[in-house]
């Protein structure tokens, strides 16, 4: 994912002269049941949202685990966060802080795919991470 979105954030952050630092910890290798259009596209946008709150630049992390028989995955970073506000409205399909020209397509591809997949969407404090 991170290869996928490259031309999109390295091209911006060059031209802000902002450093993206990225961590990739990948586990094991496993198969997950499920669409791999809709999750590609969940995993494409956590990635692009969370580079979208490093206008500065930063650290993204994309870490996935194993545990108990389930499939794990986290998309963090070091933004500002999210108002108490948002955090609590930020997996509702369709919401978006980036105004009326966005779709908050990650949360709706998010619900899409949790529903088709039995995964689960939280969503952290203060840092905004998803985890899968």
């Amino acid at each position: 994912m991170i290869e996928l979105t490259r031309p999109r954030w390295q091209d911006a952050a060059q031209l802000r002269s902002a450093m993206i630092d990225i961590r990739f910890e990948p586990g094991d290798d496993v198969v997950v049941a499920g669409e791999p259009a809709p999750l590609r596209e969940v995993l494409m946008n956590l990635v692009l949202n969370a580079l979208d709150a490093m206008p500065q630049g930063g650290c993204l992390s994309v870490r996935t685990w194993t545990e108990n028989g389930w499939v794990y995955g986290s998309v963090g970073d070091t933004g500002s966060g999210m108002s108490s506000d948002t955090r609590q409205r930020a997996l509702e399909p369709f919401f978006t802080t980036k105004g009326p020209k966005a779709w908050g397509s990650a949360s709706a591809s998010a619900s899409a795919s949790s529903n088709a997949t039995a995964a689960r969407w939280t969503s952290r404090a203060r840092r905004a991470a998803a985890r899968w």
